[in-house]
């Protein structure tokens, strides 16, 4: 193949192939090379790379899986964490969300994405106000704000379980850590940032 003539087997080469497929819409093609990934030192971008896949296919506990692997590769990256805490809202379990997404917003707060998906977070918990709070001072742009309470709409009507009660839970069981602190909305102080999430149209998950 042209491509491995030109850029032998350098993983991280493969990784920009893999995601470029995936963009054109080459899923099977591009499923298939961030497997060949997992064997290698990119194998973080290759669980990332399928959880996106199967985010993108609606299975979003496939999808949390995918990234919780991926995030145990690599700890401190916070796309992989905002996924990670995106797919388990998706998958109906806030719970398991707050402290990624917490995370992702304490390694990158400048991120319109990770603060979008904080806000979606505080939604589905029942703290509209300080979901607001972080809309206004990330300034997602109305559009963006319509997205996500959208998305917190439908993610509440397919939990049964009421959620308003699950910050109190975490709070009783001595959770109130610093990345608990931030997922609620709590001391974090946000720049101002782009005010359009990356690809609204595809949803938080998708880049």
């Amino acid at each position: 193949e042209a491509f491995q003539q030109k850029f032998g087997n350098d993983p991280r080469v493969a990784v920009m192939r893999a995601e470029a497929l995936r963009q054109t819409g080459q899923t099977a093609s591009s499923e298939q090379a961030y497997r060949a990934l997992l064997g290698t030192a990119q194998a973080a971008d290759g669980w990332h790379g399928l959880g996106l896949i199967a985010g993108s296919r609606g299975q979003f506990e496939q999808a949390a899986d995918d990234f919780a692997r991926a995030a145990k590769l690599s700890p401190m990256d916070p796309r992989i964490l905002g996924d990670l805490g995106f797919a388990r809202l998706r998958a109906g379990d806030p719970a398991g969300a707050r402290v990624p997404l917490g995370q992702a917003a304490e390694l990158a707060p400048e991120s319109s994405k990770v603060l979008a998906n904080l806000a979606l977070l505080l939604l589905v918990e029942g703290e509209p106000v300080r979901a607001r709070n972080v809309m206004d001072r990330a300034q997602l742009s109305d559009e963006a704000r319509s997205q996500v309470l959208r998305l917190a709409s439908e993610i509440r009507s397919q939990t049964a379980a009421p959620l308003a009660a699950a910050p109190a839970a975490g709070a009783a069981a001595g959770a109130d850590t610093q990345a608990t602190r931030v997922s609620r909305g709590e001391g974090i102080v946000l720049p101002v940032m782009s005010p359009l999430m990356d690809r609204l149209g595809n949803g938080p998950i998708m880049r």
